[in-house]
């Protein structure tokens, strides 16, 4: 019998539409183990998601990004697996926060610049 000692390597799904944070957040996660799914607007997340769907433990999206926001990406992607874990990043929170009960449990809210000691003590947590 075999065992192995390697650790599942975790996977996100992370939707930006600034370049600049994409790499950033990239670069983090990637160095902290986890592999990283890259999406620049809602429409590319839920198109990366249907693509990916087997791999995919968590959601960060941005709140406000061109073709389709992260709630609405967010509501078409738990369409297609109800339970998905998902981080929000904005400089506009208050809008999220507005609609935070319909959202089910699962979700964590960030302010925009992000604190990334903080969030990624959180996605640790949201993963297990």
């Amino acid at each position: 019998m075999t065992v192995c000692n390697e650790r599942e390597i975790k996977t996100i799904l992370h939707a930006e539409d600034d370049d600049l944070v994409r790499k950033l957040m990239a670069k983090t996660l990637s160095r902290m183990g986890y592999m990283l799914i890259p999406a620049v607007n809602g429409q590319d997340a839920v198109a990366q998601f249907i693509t990916h769907r087997q791999e995919i433990q968590l959601l960060v999206l941005d709140l406000i990004m061109p073709k389709m926001n992260g709630l609405e990406a967010l509501n078409e992607i738990r369409k297609l697996q109800p339970e998905i874990k998902a981080i929000f990043c904005s400089a506009c929170p208050e809008a999220i926060l507005q609609t935070r009960d319909s959202l089910g449990d699962g979700v964590a809210i960030f302010s925009k610049p992000v604190n990334m000691i903080q969030l990624t003590g959180k996605i640790r947590e949201m993963l297990g």
